[in-house]
């Protein structure tokens, strides 16, 4: 039985492709990412995640709470608008509009009642709710359950709230931790927001 390899490993995906797959994206700094290269394809390709310029692609950077909002909602496909009380989210913003939908949709909270946490980096567990929020929003729960789910040895420093969604999210091969442990207070990096998401969004 082949164990399931780490988000900073080469990638256990179910469909079959190339060790290292070639490279047809614009991005000249993810050759080292072929565990994370169908997911950032995939997400580019339908205009969910961009670069950080046209050849950059940045997947060791961090990706902060605004980011995430916009890939949720982008992946998710939702709509609505709502009236944000946040000081920390200016009105000509960029990703105000993303913020706005996703508090509609009861994806995402602030950090307090009058502050999002703009600039600040999402955490690994934070990622995994949002996601998991954005599934049972849209109806898009699926049964499909892996066979061998990663075991990691400190998923009792995940937060009380987010444990449901950490569950959900390695029942479904979406995450495989690092080095044995998920990791949970850690700041996630593009590359593995793309290829969470994608482990999702994938078998919608």
């Amino acid at each position: 039985i082949t164990q399931p390899k780490p988000d900073t490993d080469k990638s256990k995906d179910d469909t079959k492709e190339p060790e290292t797959p070639e490279n047809k994206l614009p991005f000249t700094d993810i050759d080292n990412f072929e565990w994370a290269y169908t997911a950032i394809e995939h997400l580019y390709n339908n205009k969910i995640l961009n670069g950080k310029s046209e050849t950059l692609f940045a997947p060791n950077d961090n990706i902060t709470r605004e980011e995430f909002a916009k890939l949720v909602v982008s992946a998710f496909g939702l709509e609505g608008t709502s009236e944000l009380k946040f000081k920390d989210v200016s009105e000509d913003a960029w990703y105000r509009e993303y913020i706005e939908i996703a508090v509609a949709n009861g994806v995402v909270n602030g950090v307090s009642e009058d502050e999002f946490g703009v600039g600040r980096n999402i955490t690994r567990e934070d990622m995994a709710v949002m996601i998991l929020r954005a599934v049972n929003k849209t109806g898009t729960d699926t049964e499909i359950i892996i066979e061998n789910p990663a075991e990691l040895s400190d998923l009792e420093t995940v937060s009380e709230y987010a444990k449901e969604a950490v569950e959900f999210m390695i029942k479904r091969g979406a995450i495989n931790g690092i080095n044995g442990e998920f990791k949970p207070k850690a700041a996630a990096t593009r590359a593995q927001a793309a290829k969470i998401l994608y482990q999702i969004i994938k078998i919608r």
